[in-house]
Parts: C-alpha cells; sequence; structure tokens
C-alpha cells in the first residue's frame, strides 16, 4: 500500500505503513499492565520519530504525572499492548495470579496466538491501520 507525502497539517506518523515489534514485547506489556500493583504507571509500545513507512515498536513506561515538552513535535507514539490483541480466549478473559507460573505461561501463549495482523492507531485527528510485523528484535 503506497501512501502519499504527508500534506501540510497531517500528522507525521500517518506515514507509517508496518509497526515491527517483538511478541514477547507486547505480551510482557499486556502482562504487566494486568500485573500491576502501581496505577501510577502504564507500559505501552513506544515508536519514536522520525516516523518512516516501517517503524520499530519498543517496551516503554509511561510515569504518571510525566509528559513530553510542549515544543517536543512530533512526539513519540504510544500504543497501549491491547491494541495488538483480538479479544478472543479463554485464557484473555481470566488473567493467573503470579504464582501460577504454568498458567502464566499458558496465558502468555494464548496471548501471542491472539496477535492481530493489522493494528488502528489515532494519529493526529485520524485512525490509521498499521500491518504489524511480529519478529525477534533482540
Amino acid at each position: 500500500m503506497q501512501r502519499s507525502e504527508p500534506e501540510a497539517g497531517d500528522h507525521p506518523a500517518e506515514a507509517i505503513e508496518t509497526i515491527r515489534v517483538d511478541s514477547e514485547t507486547i505480551v510482557e506489556a499486556y502482562e504487566r499492565n494486568l500485573d500491576r500493583a502501581d496505577l501510577n504507571h502504564t507500559v505501552v509500545i513506544r515508536v519514536l520519530p522520525a516516523f518512516t513507512s516501517s517503524v520499530s515498536g519498543e517496551l516503554y513506561t509511561i510515569q504518571s504525572g510525566n509528559s513530553y515538552p510542549s515544543e517536543m513535535s512530533p512526539k513519540p507514539l504510544h500504543i497501549e499492548p491491547v491494541a495488538f490483541i483480538e479479544a478472543r480466549g479463554e485464557n484473555l478473559v481470566s488473567f493467573p495470579a503470579a504464582e501460577d507460573e504454568e498458567a502464566r505461561e499458558v496465558w502468555r501463549s494464548d496471548v501471542k496466538s491472539s496477535l492481530k495482523e493489522e493494528v488502528d492507531v489515532e494519529v493526529g485527528t485520524v485512525s490509521v491501520s498499521l500491518k504489524t510485523d511480529y519478529q525477534s528484535l533482540g
């Protein structure tokens, strides 16, 4: 899918067509958000500028009350890990206790098998569908 160059007023992230992210990173981010005792942070997949047709996402923790400087433009994209996951699989409904490592492994496997081929992301005032490329980036 070819996109034209962004027009004036378009968000630079609209140039993104594919996001590369390690499937383990998405599982870890999702698990940490469900498992957290400290509600003052959220774990997301962050994409840093410069935005090109193919970008990489990384694990990032947002601390409550922190923000990017107002003069920073464009700002990084933050994508909730749940955006990458299809709403299916009985193990996704029942998140196991931390002590039950065997059940956690089954849950992690279920999450990995439920990853979407495309993810919708709000960019500026529009929603963009990005192809996903799950790979080991480490």
